[in-house]
């Protein structure tokens, strides 16, 4: 699983305690956080998006 979240995202601590509940369970898992990210999706989200599946 992979999962992106912004520190701006009023979600963020939530996504955090998801993934670190998943990696317990022993699913490979991995988690990048982006300052400059809030809720809503940034116009050049692909470029996340692409970042992510070589993280």
């Amino acid at each position: 699983m992979r999962f992106i979240v912004g520190a701006k995202d009023s979600f963020a601590n939530e996504t955090v305690k998801l993934h670190e509940m998943i990696r317990e369970k022993g699913v490979d898992s991995r988690l990048k956080i982006y300052a400059n990210i809030g809720h809503s999706f940034p116009e050049d989200f692909d470029e996340y998006l692409r970042k992510m599946l070589f993280y």
